[in-house]
């Protein structure tokens, strides 16, 4: 049962493939599959599209929506009408999936980072900045009012107390002391005004440049990369239609046909390879992985890496920033204020003819506590690490997915060329086979000039009564 079941998917495949790449439509049924076919990819254009759009530019659902699906109706009729077009829309979707769709989901991420972590990172320093502003100005208030406030009052009681003891009865002595404080901090003012516009202007001009850089990650990156994969398909179309010898490695199906003709025909075959051309000619399809598919991945995911470990970096300093300034709040709210104590002793002594006849002393305190950093200046960190970590992780699983797949994507690219080109894949195919025949007529040639390379060098050959061996001596004597 499972034998049959696959047969029935092999055959529908087939069936499939052969109205895609043909659009032969001889009955009703296969008018409706060609059809249900062709919507199915336009309905992966289609939501490329409401992606861009809704993501984007913010449009509306239903905007979105409604131009998504009349761009889905238009591209239906025209997969369903036109042989190129359906070649060129499959070869597009191929190519999102490659190296330029890498770099657009690359380009992705990395505005993703900027705009998120990046940003909140340079919101976090600025709060700092705007701690120790705010924590500088409440100092200069405190200077401004408590010491010079206590001093004030320390000075009044000593007036107070002047005159108390001045005050003898008999005799009274009047003392003036007039205290009024004069603060000189017009200079400190202006240079925490001026600083305070400086923070402002600076935060603004990098606010526009977070602005700029999601402005184009988010509208013009995706319409450049689409504008690239249309211009990089185009080209490949275009050399792999009129250039033989581009990417022009593969062992496909066709290339199998053509050596069995030649091989019927009495003509030179190449088939099976040997091991130094299969390693150089890749057969497809085929599930194994050879060195240069290997390789393949490999280019891939240099890049990929690259950027990843810049995520990566940018987002553990965000957390890092977070971490720090959560830290230093903690502690900063375990300090208690430290208090200046100054305290005044007033010793009043009454004698009478010298002799001690009563004494007062008086005790006023003018201590005041001041504290290291002011609760309303402690700085409240933000980490946006939610928002950027889960996309850019699927991006980056997205990202793994297409790099195992790219040595693949490239033989579906040269497959289904070559089901819609067959003209020019046919003699791609003569041209590849050429040229492995030609290099296999070399060898012998190469095999007689290794050989005469050899006597050449040899010594023996050219004098061989000088060189001979014992053994031979040996066998000419008996």
């Amino acid at each position: 049962m499972a034998r049959n079941c696959k047969q029935s998917l092999m055959k529908a495949w087939s069936t499939v493939t052969l109205l895609y790449t043909s659009g032969h439509k001889t009955g009703w049924r296969y008018v409706l599959l060609h059809l249900l076919v062709c919507f199915a990819v336009s309905l992966l254009l289609s939501l490329l599209l409401h992606t861009i759009l809704f993501f984007s530019f913010k449009n509306d659902m239903v905007v979105s929506g409604g131009i998504t699906a009349g761009c889905a109706i238009a591209v239906t009729t025209a997969l369903f009408l036109s042989r190129r077009v359906r070649c060129f829309a499959l070869l597009f979707l191929v190519a999102c999936a490659m190296r330029q769709g890498r770099n657009l989901l690359l380009m992705a991420g990395t505005s993703l980072v900027i705009f998120w972590n990046m940003k909140n990172t340079y919101q976090n320093l600025q709060k700092i900045a705007q701690s120790l502003l705010c924590n500088i100005q409440k100092k200069k208030e405190l200077l401004d009012v408590s010491p010079l406030d206590n001093y004030v009052r320390m000075l009044k009681w000593i007036k107070k107390q002047l005159k108390d003891f001045s005050d003898l009865g008999v005799v009274k002595f009047e003392t003036d002391l007039r205290v009024w404080p004069e603060l000189r901090s017009k200079e400190t003012r202006e240079k925490l005004e001026k600083a305070k516009e400086t923070m402002k202007e600076i935060e603004k001009n990098v606010q526009n440049s977070f602005d700029v850089v999601l402005s184009v990650g988010e509208k013009i990156l995706p319409f450049m990369g689409i504008i690239l994969v249309l211009i990089v398909t185009t080209l490949f179309l275009k050399r792999f239609a009129h250039n033989k010898k581009y990417k022009n490695k593969f062992i496909t199906r066709k290339f199998v046909e053509y050596d069995e003709r030649q091989k019927a025909e009495g003509k030179p075959h190449v088939l099976p390879l040997t091991k130094k051309e299969a390693k150089r000619y890749i057969t497809i399809p085929s599930a194994n992985l050879r060195t240069g598919e290997v390789s393949t991945m490999v280019t891939f995911f240099v890049p990929v890496g690259i950027q990843v470990l810049t995520w990566l970096f940018l987002i553990g300093l965000d957390g890092l920033l977070y971490w720090i300034i959560i830290t230093l709040n903690k502690h900063l709210a375990e300090l208690e204020p430290f208090s200046i104590p100054i305290k005044m002793t007033a010793n009043s002594e009454s004698k009478f003819l010298g002799i001690h006849v009563s004494g007062n002393t008086k005790v006023a305190d003018f201590s005041y506590s001041v504290s290291l950093f002011e609760k309303e200046c402690v700085p409240e960190p933000t980490l946006m690490l939610s928002n950027s970590v889960i996309p850019v992780s699927m991006i980056a699983v997205v990202l793994v997915i297409l790099g195992l797949l790219s040595s693949k994507l490239v033989q579906l690219q040269s497959l289904v060329s070559e089901e819609f080109y067959t003209d020019s894949a046919s003699e791609r195919v003569e041209h590849l086979h050429a040229k492995i025949v030609r290099k296999r007529s070399r060898k012998p040639l190469r095999a007689l000039k290794n050989t005469l390379m050899s006597f050449g060098k040899n010594k023996k050959f050219w004098f061989p009564i000088l060189y001979r061996t014992k053994k031979e001596e040996h066998l000419q004597l008996s």
